[in-house]
């Protein structure tokens, strides 16, 4: 959880590509291929890489700002 929010911004595209690439080839192993991937997230409830990453800095940044704001 850390590393994703700690790298997140610094990940150059080409990299973030080829992991999201990682899970799409897994769900179509998993799943049915005349599906889309964006149905196949859908369908495990899943989100892309680059959005959890980016809802974990923002969770991140929020909480760093709670803490700031009550210490």
């Amino acid at each position: 959880m850390y590393c994703a929010t700690v790298f997140h911004h610094a990940l150059p595209a080409y990299l973030s590509d080829e992991l999201e690439h990682v899970q799409k080839q897994a769900l179509s192993i998993i799943l049915p291929n005349d599906m889309s991937y964006h149905k196949r997230l859908s369908l495990c409830n899943l989100e892309t890489l680059k959005d959890r990453r980016i809802e974990l800095c923002n969770i991140f940044f929020y909480s760093i700002c709670l803490n700031h704001v009550t210490s």
